[in-house]
């Protein structure tokens, strides 16, 4: 997972989401920085919350995928790379994200 750092309100806000419906996240990285932040879930680092504006160019071409919506928190869309050949602890945990998602709406 890609948060924001410690001090930071919405770093708590995800944190406490995730936990409030199981999830267990795994810090890959910690950055008040939302471009790094957007930067390295292209890459492929971890899934990030992110608002919708900063993330639309990338979405819409293919580079990030929206996870969910309707969170309540103030960044409300999940974003993570396509599938791509990718292997790890934090690539599995995001590739159980969208089955989570999906829970979360039924």
């Amino acid at each position: 997972m890609l948060l924001r750092t410690p001090e930071n309100p919405l770093r708590q806000q995800v944190l406490d989401w995730l936990r409030a419906r199981g999830g267990r996240p795994i810090v890959a990285a910690e950055s008040d920085d939302a471009d790094l932040l957007r930067i390295l879930a292209i890459q492929g680092r971890g899934a990030v919350a992110l608002a919708l504006p900063a993330v639309r160019t990338d979405v819409s071409e293919g580079r990030l995928k929206v996870l969910t919506r309707g969170t309540g928190l103030v960044h409300e869309v999940w974003v993570r790379w396509p599938d791509v050949g990718v292997d790890g602890p934090v690539q599995h945990f995001i590739r159980r994200l969208p089955a989570f998602a999906a829970r979360l709406k039924a």
